[in-house]
């Protein structure tokens, strides 16, 4: 694939991730609460939100259709691309509301297999028709897209199947609760997917293209912290439902300090990352990757504290916070994009990161919530990780001096570990279960 393509199929994929938070309408946020207020009829609640979500991503869609021509020229895509954004939206409930399901029944081994089986047959299809075809967009946007829709179809039917009900309570709870969330989760989409659509705008496709695949370099810390995220959210609502938020604490500092470890890698080693990604055309987008994985740091950070506000269905206060988040980094990006390039927007997205996280945290003590997390402690690490990033985008240009640097901490971590042995077995015994 040329610059080119990959920047056009990097876009497409930014308007799919924006759309389908706002479509949707989110519906799967309503899953966890649900579990407890709706246990008797949980899987009609299941089926009755998702009928009620592909019912708007369908008339979204036929919207779409209607208007293709003008759509297009506005967007910068050609027509059968939002075939596929309008396919991928009808079908797309279903799985984001079982993921939850099982999320917060603790099932994580289908939710494994689910996304294994997505990602094995989406990557080996792109790779034929990439191969197979000659406009490398097509190859690639059908490649990827195709198998993740049939996946989904399949496992939208059978939810409807299985609760085999459309239930008018059940849609106006899970939009009491989604709504406020539909403003926060575009407002985080747009963070992380408007720079992509405005260096398109400002600079070119060869741009987003450096741009993309630093930025999924470093989206391996996002795939990271979901997954944790999975297993972490559902285990707090349990010990909140039990009163035992000491727990809570008392588990939150390996887990902090497990995605520290984890970020701190992949900073280290952005360089070779970025080159065993994209080759070395794409090593001047290096300097990308670390404030995006100190942006993620800081989304984690907070939805430590966000989850304790939508536990306490507090989530009317996320549009407000992530839609002024979302303003602010739009209008940064659109300041410094053309004067000072694709690689300002890594900063825009970390500055915009840091102030929701900042004010999810002070609405937190405001409510008392808090308390259930060492604050001197989280901020102890988001200024380690800070200082850490700057030292080891000092050394990319020193490899000897950075690899010296990097076993020096593997060794110190083992030293650690080996000292706190039985500490370390304990919180891994836990987790594990």
């Amino acid at each position: 694939l040329s610059k080119g393509e990959i920047g056009d199929f990097a876009t497409l994929g930014s308007w799919i991730s924006i759309l389908s938070v706002v479509v949707t309408l989110n519906l799967a946020n309503s899953v966890p609460l649900a579990r407890y207020d709706y246990k008797k009829n949980f899987d009609g609640f299941i089926s009755s939100i998702t009928l009620f979500s592909i019912s708007c991503t369908f008339l979204f869609s036929t919207i779409v259709f209607v208007f293709r021509n003008y759509i297009s020229t506005f967007v910068g895509l050609p027509v059968y691309a939002l075939y596929i954004v309008m396919i991928y939206l009808i079908v797309s409930p279903g799985m984001e509301i079982l993921q939850a399901k099982l999320r917060i029944e603790m099932q994580y081994k289908p939710t494994v297999i689910m996304t294994f089986i997505s990602f094995c047959t989406s990557l080996l299809l792109a790779l034929l028709l990439v191969v197979s075809l000659e406009d490398g967009f097509f190859a690639r946007s059908i490649g990827h897209y195709l198998p993740i829709i049939i996946i989904d179809f399949l496992i939208s039917v059978s939810l409807i199947i299985r609760g085999k009900e459309l239930s008018i309570e059940y849609c106006k709870y899970a939009l009491v609760i989604s709504l406020p969330l539909v403003i926060h989760h575009l407002s985080s989409n747009i963070m992380h997917s408007s720079d992509r659509i405005m260096i398109q705008k400002f600079c070119d496709s060869e741009s987003v293209a450096l741009y993309s695949v630093a930025y999924s370099g470093a989206l391996i810390v996002n795939l990271i912290r979901n997954s944790m995220e999975s297993a972490w959210d559902p285990w707090v609502f349990e010990m909140m439902n039990k009163e035992r938020g000491f727990e809570i604490k008392r588990y939150s500092y390996p887990y902090i300090t497990l995605f520290s470890l984890l970020c701190i890698g992949l900073v280290s080693v952005a360089p070779e990352a970025l080159m065993l990604m994209g080759g070395n055309s794409y090593r001047e987008a290096m300097y990308v990757i670390p404030p995006v994985v100190l942006a993620y740091y800081c989304s984690m950070i907070y939805s430590l504290y966000g989850g304790l506000e939508r536990y306490h269905k507090k989530q009317k206060i996320f549009p407000f916070i992530g839609g002024t988040c979302a303003l602010i980094n739009v209008a940064l990006n659109y300041v410094v994009i053309p004067t000072f390039g694709y690689i300002a927007a890594a900063y825009t997205t970390l500055i915009s990161c840091f102030l929701e996280m900042l004010l999810h945290y002070l609405y937190s003590r405001k409510k008392g919530y808090s308390k259930v997390y060492s604050t001197p402690f989280n901020l102890l690490c988001i200024v380690l990780m800070a200082i850490i990033c700057l030292i080891m985008m000092s050394l990319y240009s020193l490899l000897v001096i950075r690899y010296a640097l990097i076993v020096i901490i593997i060794i110190l971590l083992l030293i650690i570990a080996l000292k706190n042995k039985q500490t370390v077995i304990k919180y891994m015994s836990r987790f594990s279960r």
